[in-house]
């Protein structure tokens, strides 16, 4: 779900895109608003076959594909929609990694306006934030606004502990690189 149109035009090529690349807010929440159904068929599916989740159906031989859903800019979503975007988002931040449907969201803005404190995040990933306040919001700790600017990012658990880590800058050509290797498996 890319609501600028530009940071996921290089990715509608892959072929294992369920949907396509999202752009128009609209269709985004007909998107969740699917997710949350397909949500509550795959826990009854994985209940019916006496589970409690994904990774113990597929053990038992069931063949249910997992789904990972990323989102730029969460707070084009959650600011000015109507409650069904941030009702599906709430029950999908809740209940989704059970049924193996993962998200990523990604947003500009440390506030309650991005992320609402109805969404209930296992995890998070913190970069470098320019204020305190914004780092304590992201991960309940300043540590965040204390980092170096140069890819290292705080990744902070449900359990309140966070891990200091380090990503490296991906270039327009060794992302094309990517994609079209990502394009080869099938």
């Amino acid at each position: 779900m890319d609501t600028v149109y530009v940071e996921f035009y290089d990715y509608k090529a892959i072929p294992h895109l369920a949907r396509p690349v999202l752009n128009k807010v609209t269709d985004c929440a007909e998107t969740l608003r699917w997710l949350s159904q397909e949500l509550d068929n795959r826990l009854g599916e994985i209940m019916r076959a006496g589970h409690r989740n994904i990774q113990a159906y597929n053990a038992a031989g069931g063949l249910m594909p997992y789904i990972v859903v990323v989102i730029d800019r969460l707070k084009d979503l959650t600011c000015g929609n109507d409650n069904e975007v941030v009702s599906n988002l709430s029950r999908l931040t809740a209940l989704a990694r059970a049924a193996g449907i993962h998200l990523v969201a990604a947003t500009n803005r440390a506030d309650d306006s991005a992320v609402p404190p109805s969404l209930l995040l296992p995890g998070r990933i913190a970069f470098k934030t320019r204020f305190c306040q914004d780092s304590i919001f992201l991960i309940q700790d300043t540590q965040a606004c204390k980092l170096q600017n140069r890819g290292d990012y705080l990744v902070f658990r449900h359990n309140r502990t966070f891990t200091v880590a380090h990503c490296d800058y991906l270039f327009d050509e060794d992302k094309a690189k990517i994609i079209r290797k990502i394009g080869t498996i099938s």
